[in-house]
């Protein structure tokens, strides 16, 4: 089954397009980049996008602390990892009961990461 998701929100007028446009997922991106965004600007995404929809922190090498205390609070629902993170990161996080999705870009780190892809929940 297909899954749509997009991502790169930043303002509360991106939340309320999403809104309207219903896909399964929203994401912000804490990674560095130009869609970067700040706690608060996270914050009042969710406050605006519409409950049925998750949101999706997209991360690279943020602390795990400070990924736990944005799902413990309620802002992300499920996180994107962009970077290889070390397995007890990995197995700290699920035991929170945090969603993950990992996102392997080209074919070594595919292989690298096949010794840890049972650690993560496949979404979609």
């Amino acid at each position: 089954m297909t899954k749509i998701k997009i991502c790169g929100l930043m303002t509360r007028a991106d939340a309320e397009a999403v809104n309207q446009a219903q896909p399964d997922f929203a994401g912000v991106v804490f990674a560095t980049g130009r869609h970067r965004v700040t706690i608060e600007q996270a914050e009042l995404i969710r406050t605006t996008l519409n409950d049925q929809i998750p949101l999706v922190g997209v991360f690279t090498d943020q602390s795990v602390e400070t990924i736990l205390s944005l799902y413990r609070k309620k802002i992300i629902q499920i996180v994107q990892l962009h970077s290889p993170r070390e397995r007890k990161d990995v197995e700290r996080l699920k035991a929170e009961g945090v969603s993950l999705i990992q996102v392997a870009v080209g074919f070594e780190q595919i292989k690298k990461w096949l010794t840890t892809l049972k650690m993560f929940q496949i979404i979609g």
